[in-house]
């Protein structure tokens, strides 16, 4: 029941539906879910441990704001690991699980032609997810789980920007091919490029961070 309950939490500060510093209350989540409070009290641990609440003394919860020095610290993370992640899959993958990776990104393709963030991030998350799991890693891969939910706010940030779905798109795209060529290294440097491209542009518009909510 908990898991559930973050699932839900999640997906509504991932998506702005509770704004940065917006107040949780325990007992207002557990009405709305028809659940009791303990397992909203485990989700809200949860979420605070992943970096997208706060938890205050006799307050609750509020959702934690974006953060350029928190952007830094969790792309550093997503820089380094998961680079390794795509090498090792550059190295195992077959051409099945090939075809399946590129059918995902043609999906994401649609999803930038037609300004579907939502659709577009879902997407993107399983192509990341698949080229993961091909690795082959899980303790890694278990690490960047983690990081790429506190992430997803600063994807969903990046993604408003004019024109990052194509370009997202398409090095996605230079990624796969690197894999297909079976260059470990060269597929590696590019993810990183892609993560760091980010972290950079996000950087470049401190307006992003300054977006917040009501007291709750």
């Amino acid at each position: 029941m908990a898991a559930e309950v973050a699932t839900k939490l999640r997906a509504e500060i991932v998506e702005g539906v509770l704004a940065p510093n917006e107040r949780i209350t325990q007992g207002a989540v557990a009405e709305r879910l028809e659940v009791s409070r303990l397992p909203v009290r485990e989700a809200l641990q949860q979420l605070a441990g992943e970096g997208l609440v706060s938890l205050e003394r006799d307050v609750g919860a509020r959702v934690t704001p974006l953060d350029p020095k928190d952007l830094i610290e969790t792309y550093i993370v997503r820089e380094a690991l998961e680079p390794v992640l795509t090498e090792s899959a550059a190295r195992r993958i077959d051409a099945e699980q090939l075809a399946a990776l590129r059918a995902i990104n043609d999906e994401s393709e649609v999803c930038a032609e037609r300004e579907d963030i939502d659709g577009y991030l879902a997407v993107d998350r399983r192509l990341h997810g698949g080229i993961f799991a091909v690795a082959d890693l899980p303790r890694v891969q278990a690490v960047i789980t983690g990081t790429f939910a506190t992430a997803e706010r600063y994807r969903r940030a990046f993604s408003i920007l004019p024109h990052r779905l194509e370009t997202s798109v398409v090095e996605h795209r230079m990624i796969l091919d690197a894999i297909e060529r079976g260059a470990a290294e060269d597929a590696g440097e590019l993810h990183r490029i892609h993560i760091r491209r980010t972290r950079l542009t996000l950087s470049e518009h401190p307006e992003l961070f300054s977006r917040g909510g009501d007291d709750g």
